[in-house]
């Protein structure tokens, strides 16, 4: 008597995203036992890789076996890339000093004269260039590893667009003064 056949699950439901979805395992043991010369199901043949060894002719590519999912912890020895976590880092701060410089320009208008506000407004302006400068330099540079770059990207994204904002509101205040 045969196992009534049930229909695969897609991949979404089995959790098995992208690999081929696996043999049925059957209900019961096998009625019979197997001769010698003959193959049981489910158990890998003479010649055919394990799952996660290598196939001889990929073995070039560090790849393994197509159909075969390597299976195991992630590597310990990638820590991860600190120094696109330090452009990250120092792109968020010095876009969290040049926000304050920002806010801060309305209240000195009450307690300070003009000439105040222009001194910290440029300084505030100076300290973000530099800031947004070396972020966008380590950002760069993390890029060119061999780590991840997500956080090195994020910083790059970040540290280029104030460079440039820096500039042309630099470049504002300059042709405004013509004006």
């Amino acid at each position: 008597m045969s196992e009534p056949q049930q229909p695969p699950l897609p991949p979404y439901v089995s959790g098995d995203h992208g690999y081929p979805p696996a043999a049925p395992q059957p209900a019961y043991p096998p009625a019979h036992t197997p001769q010698p010369g003959q193959a049981q199901v489910g158990q890998p043949q003479p010649g055919q890789p394990q799952a996660g060894q290598i196939h001889p002719g990929y073995a070039h590519a560090g790849q393994p076996h197509p159909g075969y999912p390597a299976y195991g912890a992630p590597d310990p020895a990638a820590p991860g890339n600190p120094l696109g976590r330090a452009a990250f880092l120092i792109a968020l701060i010095t876009f969290g000093i040049g926000l304050l410089g920002t806010v801060a320009v309305p209240l000195l208008y009450t307690t300070t004269g003009f000439g105040a506000i222009e001194i910290i407004t440029s300084a505030s302006g100076l300290i973000t260039l530099i800031g947004y400068g070396a972020a966008l330099v380590l950002g760069i540079v993390a890029l060119r590893r061999p780590a991840p770059h997500l956080l090195a990207g994020i910083a790059i994204g970040i540290a280029g667009s104030g460079v440039i904002g820096t500039v042309v509101a630099w470049m504002a205040t300059f042709l405004y003064r013509f004006i």
